[in-house]
């Protein structure tokens, strides 16, 4: 069979259609699936993509059948499920890939798992793909994962993703369909540009969004809302990426019902969350006395625990911690790669602290970053960084005083790699080290719009709308 071109990848998620002049033909292997004048698409068929739908929704693709010469056969235009071709045809991420993000410029990971399909191709100057991320239903997300209503692209450079590609046989048309009644019901009117009436019989079924849990246990407050989100994380992908994240929710929600946050409404958790802020500042300060003191040794001061950088504030706490939960605000919150093939961040609360950053900071120069001297902190001395990071899901004060002894940290290693920087620009570059990933997102945010809108005295829940 014809390995998958890349500018038939190019047409299959919904969006703008490309000057491509005609689409490549693919030879199937299998039966697939269609609506038209025929209802199936025989094994040993050239068919190519024709005049793509623009609507992001709709749930089919047009092709055609051709000969060997990409001439169009009779038989008219057929519509053949359109997610599940995206998601069978995607390539999978084999080691972490570099992208652009498009929208914002920012240079953005892709993880072992992850699926993406090309777009486009730019053999001008740098030669690129340009892709879009789907996620295992075909459907389009970000490069975290997060569906989105409207074509997200993003680009790699060519040499990278097929040098990533050929560890790996292309996807194929054949491996689309393996059984008809992988089809089912078409939306209620006819989409754009189709000149055929949209049967009910041959969409693929939807799957059920059951919002209950379901087969996974009853929530427990005496277990973590991560290690029980991470324990059940096989059943709750049964029922494929948004189900799970779906389920997700619920189970977070369940676990902020039992808290005080769960009493408050979004406006009065984020006003809650600068409150919250402030006083476990402050009691960090207390604890460490007059050891908090700066000294002559940028080194000492990097490495020193007891020492809060002046750049860190409740003020660029609160705003971090809005930027990392927005939506929701919810200390119990876990990563979304949850849901994904493989689950490549272990990040949750309000802070979204990884494992691997909190190992690290517990660990810089023989525990000194973190003297774990609070009453937030000392309950948790004697466990493993592991167990510490598991066990702090939900607890509010412990999630504060990990963003801030991760953040003064960064703050004083860049003082110490760089002399002569303003306050202004430490905060800068402190804040993207916390997310690399979303740098333009964390600088327009946090440093931009929220941090300034805190130090003119406005409320948490003001300063909260500033991030978008």
């Amino acid at each position: 069979m014809r390995k998958l071109n890349l500018l038939f990848l190019s047409l299959i998620l919904c969006g703008q259609a490309l000057a491509i002049d005609p689409p490549p033909a693919i030879t199937t292997t299998s039966s697939l699936s269609a609506q038209g004048e025929i209802s199936t698409i025989p094994a040993g068929s050239n068919i190519r993509l024709v005049n793509h739908n623009k609507n992001y929704s709709s749930w089919f693709h047009e092709v055609r059948l051709v000969n060997e010469d990409n001439k169009p056969l009779s038989g008219g235009t057929l519509k053949v499920s359109q997610s599940y071709l995206a998601s069978q045809m995607a390539t999978t991420i084999d080691k972490n890939l570099q992208f652009i993000d498009e929208q914002t410029g920012d240079t953005v990971t892709g993880y072992p798992g992850q699926k993406y399909i090309v777009v486009a191709s730019n053999n001008k100057g740098w030669k690129t793909y340009k892709v879009q991320f789907v996620d295992e239903e075909g459907a389009g997300v970000d490069h975290k994962g997060i569906p989105t209503n409207y074509p997200h692209y993003y680009k790699i450079d060519q040499r990278i993703a097929d040098a990533d590609r050929l560890r790996k046989p292309l996807a194929t048309f054949g491996n689309v369909v393996t059984a008809t009644e992988q089809a089912g019901a078409a939306p209620n009117e006819p989409c754009e540009g189709s000149s055929t009436a949209v049967s009910t019989s041959l969409r693929p079924e939807q799957r059920p969004e059951n919002l209950t849990v379901g087969t996974i246990p009853p929530t427990n407050p005496g277990v973590s809302s991560y290690t029980f989100l991470k324990n059940n994380r096989a059943k709750l992908r049964e029922g494929g990426i948004r189900s799970c994240m779906n389920k997700k929710a619920k189970i977070e929600k369940e676990y902020l019902a039992k808290h005080d946050y769960g009493k408050l409404n979004i406006s009065q958790r984020a006003n809650r969350i600068h409150s919250d802020a402030k006083s476990v500042l402050r009691t960090m300060k207390q604890a460490s006395g007059s050891k908090n003191n700066k000294s002559s040794s940028r080194y000492k001061s990097y490495v020193d625990g007891h020492y809060i950088d002046s750049v860190v504030t409740p003020e660029v706490a609160a705003c971090l911690s809005y930027q990392e939960t927005k939506g929701t605000l919810n200390p119990y919150a876990v990563n979304y790669t949850l849901c994904n093939s493989k689950m490549t961040s272990t990040a949750h609360g309000l802070g979204q602290m990884t494992k691997r950053t909190m190992t690290g900071l517990r660990n810089l120069e023989g525990g000194k970053s973190f003297p774990m001297n609070t009453k937030y902190s000392s309950k948790y001395k004697g466990m493993s960084s592991a167990d510490m990071h598991a066990k702090m899901s939900g607890d509010v004060g412990m999630q504060f005083e990990v963003l801030y002894r991760l953040l003064s940290s960064n703050a004083k290693f860049i003082r110490w790699k760089n002399r002569g920087l303003s306050d202004a620009e430490v905060l800068r570059r402190a804040v993207i080290m916390y997310d690399r990933d979303a740098q333009s997102k964390y600088i327009r945010n946090v440093i931009t719009n929220c941090v300034p809108c805190m130090r003119q005295g406005k409320s948490g829940a003001e300063c909260y709308k500033k991030v978008k």
